[in-house]
């Protein structure tokens, strides 16, 4: 097993693909927690990850307003 660490350059990607990537990494993670939330409590999230799904819901609306005011100015 090589003990070289795998660097990922996500700054060579199109900026149109990686908000694509982003996204569907989005999707797939809000899929996920609504999936577990029988076993993923909101308190266990925030403390292992440093985060809740309220946190995450505030960050979607922020970058809604984002780009609202980037479309819309």
């Amino acid at each position: 097993m090589s003990t070289s660490v795998v660097r990922n350059d996500f700054a060579s990607l199109p900026s149109s693909l990686l908000c694509l990537l982003r996204s569907l990494a989005l999707s797939r993670l809000i899929t996920h927690l609504r999936a577990r939330s029988d076993s993923v409590s909101n308190m266990s999230l925030m403390t292992i990850s440093g985060f809740c799904r309220n946190c995450l819901a505030k960050w979607i609306v922020l970058a809604c307003r984002r780009r609202r005011n980037d479309d819309f100015g």
